[in-house]
């Protein structure tokens, strides 16, 4: 190894003067510096191996990252499923509700039916809403969650 190696001082005029009889105020030294090595001994392979075990860690550490995040986006693909699924069964439920406002209506207009009847299906009908309402948040939660898990959240948002 070769180093080029320069120093530089400037110095102060009294102290210097009084004692020598030529006296330079800037001094500079410009100089090589060479390093050659006789005696390696085992550090380079040392270094070498040490390397390898690194690359080897450094890969394991990257398989499991790897499969942290394939077994976090199938568990986001499994969500958005379950949310879907329970949409469609919020949506079903409250079909089936308003069908049977519907026909209590139709039968309190025959004089089958009692308003009491009427109003608790409606009832039943609103909290139908709500547990739709639910369900689809559910889902665009899920979805949202998915498309972050993938790195698409910011595209998908353009």
């Amino acid at each position: 190894m070769i180093n080029v190696v320069a120093q530089y001082e400037l110095l102060a005029k009294s102290n210097y003067q009084n004692f020598f009889t030529r006296f330079q105020r800037n001094n500079g030294e410009l100089g090589v510096s060479i390093q050659i090595p006789l005696l390696t001994g085992s550090a380079a392979k040392g270094l070498a191996s040490q390397a390898q075990t690194d690359i080897l860690e450094l890969r394991t550490q990257m398989g499991q990252i790897r499969n942290r995040i394939q077994l976090d986006t199938q568990k986001s693909y499994q969500e958005l499923r379950k949310a879907t699924s329970a949409q469609e069964v919020a949506r079903l439920d409250l079909d089936y509700t308003r069908d049977q406002v519907s026909l209590l209506l139709d039968q309190l207009g025959e004089g089958r039916a009692t308003q009491q009847q009427v109003d608790n299906a409606r009832l039943a009908e609103q909290e139908k809403w709500i547990a739709l309402y639910d369900a689809q948040h559910a889902v665009e939660n899920a979805r949202l969650d998915l498309l972050r898990q993938t790195g698409t959240l910011q595209a998908a948002l353009r």
